[in-house]
């Protein structure tokens, strides 16, 4: 219960609103008790400035969806900037019931704003969370923006939002995350804002500070810091919108989980929404990717700087009904978990441009084992559906595939081996097959399986520059011609 006196100084230190000021209400409205008219909010989450049954309402909030969230306000205002702080030289600031039905704003004077039990963000309201102001969490809670909710934590450059535990002393996984629902509204927006210390274990995705199942989520200059598991997690159309930018993700850490890393991605159509940024720092460092979803939207995969990893047994298909092309930057590596590979153009057109552009700029394309053996992974498969025009290996390693693939179209060269690393449905140009470098495959493994049909195009010549290492019995396979395949077919 909020009394008179607690009410008054809630007004004095928190954002004067129209909640705190008896002012004029417009022609023909009536104030309430609080001085405020119930005029129609512009948002459309309802009349604001009512009080609730509890008692006066608490500044910062407007709405009729609920009541104030606040329980007991700071006995002095804030000072300074809190977010800049450490939690050991925080006031006991305000503290707020998990539930959140009515808009509110969470500002500096109020800080920090403890929330012990988490904080659910319901349906139509919007939380704002002022510059400098702190958030935090109590033990293994989560700060949830549910469907229709939505969360405007806006800061500056030197006046940034930090949100994290509510120890004193805070440690990676002591609370779970910012978690956006796949429904919740797409104009919430997160700006210079630091979470640290979430991770805590979940039955809702992998342990993070920081989780959307929302399309589009709006980061800028968001640091996510001293997190177990991943920095961040996207799940089912959870993605980055195209004004993400600066997302910094730094000292994750393992801590007991079976998997970790800067950014774990489910669908890989999100990693072309990745933001620039910075993902190195971590104990593990590298971008996840999950499933079997295939890609089916244009975009570039940036290099973060740091690999993706191709979860194992992830066949990667890039197709669709849009025929999307994915294009790989140059310096980019993709490591591949075991029985994983990458399929363009195989059910629906598709096309897959790795152009490294010169040596400086290599992509490599390799194993996701620490010590990894020759056969890895699978390898690189080009569909007859590919576009050719848009199918390019220039300046690119492929590195430790050749697994098994129980693929039998090609032309055997050899009783015990039928694998290799890149996958020639389509007869590619010549020129769209140049500079690439073969490493780490098995014995009798070819590097290019030729399994198209009709003339052979000779990716082996010198001028393409291609380099099929020294221990590769095949550098290309037999090819299939109109009388189907030669007795005793032979590798070039």
């Amino acid at each position: 219960m909020i009394n008179h006196r607690n009410a008054m100084i809630l007004c004095a230190v928190l954002a004067a609103t129209s909640a705190c000021r008896r002012r004029r209400a417009p022609d023909g409205q009536t104030p309430n008790a609080n001085g405020v008219s119930n005029a129609n909010n512009t948002n459309g989450a309802g009349t604001p400035g009512t009080s609730s049954a509890s008692g006066p309402s608490a500044p910062g909030i407007s709405g009729t969806q609920g009541q104030s969230s606040v329980e007991s306000v700071p006995p002095t205002p804030a000072t300074g900037c809190p977010a800049q702080q450490p939690n050991s030289a925080l006031g006991p600031g305000t503290v707020h019931t998990e539930h959140i039905t009515t808009n509110e704003t969470w500002t500096l004077e109020g800080s920090p704003h403890r929330f012990p039990n988490g904080i659910v963000i319901e349906e139509n309201v919007t939380v704002t969370v002022a510059p400098c102001a702190v958030v935090l969490l109590g033990e293994g809670r989560t700060f949830h923006v549910g469907g229709g909710g939505a969360v405007m934590a806006v800061g500056e450059a030197q006046r940034p939002i930090r949100i994290g535990s509510n120890k004193n002393e805070p440690q990676p996984g002591d609370w779970q995350a910012v978690s956006f629902e796949e429904h919740a509204r797409a104009s919430s927006r997160l700006a210079h804002v630091t979470i640290e210390h979430g991770g805590a274990t979940s039955a809702y995705g992998e342990a993070s500070c920081f989780r959307s199942r929302l399309a589009g989520t709006d980061v800028q200059h968001v640091t996510l810091r001293a997190c177990r598991g991943y920095g961040a997690w996207l799940a089912d159309n959870g993605s980055f919108s195209t004004t993400s930018t600066n997302l910094v993700v730094r000292e994750t850490v393992v801590g007991g989980h079976s998997h970790s890393g800067a950014v774990y991605l489910q669908r890989a159509n999100a990693v072309r929404t990745l933001p620039e940024g910075t993902y190195t720092g971590n104990e593990i460092n590298e971008i996840a990717i999950g499933t079997n979803q295939a890609v089916d939207e244009s975009g570039t995969w940036r290099n973060p700087g740091v690999r993706y990893h191709i979860a194992d047994d992830v066949d990667l298909r890039i197709e669709g009904p849009r025929s999307p092309v994915v294009q790989i930057a140059p310096g980019t590596t993709i490591a591949f978990g075991s029985n994983s590979s990458i399929a363009v153009g195989w059910d629906a057109e598709g096309g897959l441009t790795a152009d490294g552009g010169s040596e400086q700029g290599r992509i490599t394309f390799t194993a996701a084992a620490t010590e990894p053996n020759a056969g890895a992974w699978e390898g690189v498969y080009v569909g007859e559906r590919a576009l050719r025009s848009r199918t390019k290996f220039n300046w690119v390693t492929i590195a430790f595939a050749g697994g098994d693939s129980g693929y039998d179209e090609a032309c055997a060269w050899n009783p015990q081996e039928n694998d290799g690393a890149l996958y020639l449905s389509s007869a590619l140009p010549a020129e769209n097959v140049s500079h690439v470098t073969f490493s780490g495959l098995p014995e009798n493994a070819a590097a290019i399986v030729r399994v198209f049909r009709g003339t052979a195009v000779d990716y082996g010549a010198a001028a393409l520059g291609n380099n099929f290492g020294a221990g590769t019995a095949c550098k290309q396979s037999p090819v299939r011609g109109g009388e189907g395949c030669a007795d005793n077919a032979r590798c070039d």
